[in-house]
């Protein structure tokens, strides 16, 4: 008993100290007041002409930003015919497998059991920027979690899709987009419900909010990236506005707080009375 309460100490005080760096994450984007690209730009130009106009300006600091997606060169949805700067498909094959359980009088009786496998997965990126009408800069997404935007969404009937390949492969094909399968035969105990087309993406003009650390470095150029410092600044790369994103940040830390004292507080309760025992 007592190595479980220990257990849920430890877990409670990781509970908790996420609490603190979903809180301080709140506490950042509410502090900070929004800059213009444009302005940001000017800055840095400046200090590159102070240097002499040869290199990098080794600039970098933290920043708050609001634009739209930018890019030169769109990737296109592979389903939908979207351009974005991010683009995951992914199609799965949906199935029925039936099942042998017990009741709770011990009669063995069966059940058509749902679920999906995966047939194919395929991620594209390419270089974008947030563009907020004062000018632009390129970001990158690396090392901050993004939401993509749903696209697509459809499920289709075996029939609708599936072709005979022969050499017992199958073709699937939706807009254009077409892939080799197994031919897989229904049997008495599984059968194909059918396909699920998925595709998320960052679509160009897509509403951005980034707060991260503009930086001008020979390596990388002119970039917002995650911050390079041990200040604990978050890095924070979305599709929703800064209100939600402030309000989902203290929401987290509240339940997180709470949900740690509990378990550190039961936690010890069982460590004491497993000793005593």
């Amino acid at each position: 008993m007592w190595i479980a309460g220990l257990i849920l100490v430890v877990v409670g005080v990781a509970l908790y100290w996420t609490a603190t760096a979903a809180n301080d994450k709140a506490n950042y984007m509410q502090a900070t007041e929004t800059s213009n690209v444009g302005d940001v730009i000017s800055l840095i130009e400046e200090v590159r002409a102070d240097m002499g106009g040869i290199g990098s300006s080794g600039y970098a600091d933290a920043h708050e930003l609001k634009g739209h997606v930018a890019c030169d060169k769109p990737l296109i949805g592979e389903f939908s015919g979207t351009p974005g700067a991010i683009v995951n498909t992914r199609v799965e094959r949906e199935i029925e497998t039936l099942e042998e359980y017990e009741d709770s009088e011990g009669n063995l009786l069966t059940r058509w059991v749902r679920s999906s496998h995966t047939m194919s997965s395929n991620r594209q990126e390419t270089v974008f920027f947030i563009d907020d009408g004062t000018g632009r800069m390129r970001v990158d997404p690396t090392s901050s979690h993004l939401d993509l935007i749903a696209v697509v969404n459809r499920f289709e009937q075996p029939q609708a899709v599936e072709h005979a390949a022969g050499s017992g492969q199958a073709t699937i094909s939706i807009s254009g987009f077409s892939l080799s399968v197994p031919a897989q035969a229904d049997a008495h105990d599984r059968r194909t419900l059918g396909y699920r087309f998925i595709e998320e993406a960052l679509p160009i003009g897509q509403s951005l909010y980034v707060y991260g650390e503009i930086a001008d470095t020979d390596d990388d150029g002119l970039v917002v990236r995650k911050p390079s410092d041990s200040s604990g600044r978050p890095y924070v790369l979305s599709t929703r506005g800064e209100e939600a994103l402030v309000k989902a940040a203290q929401d987290s830390a509240a339940f997180r707080k709470w949900a740690g004292v509990a378990m550190a507080v039961g936690g010890a309760a069982l460590t004491v009375v497993g000793f005593l025992r």
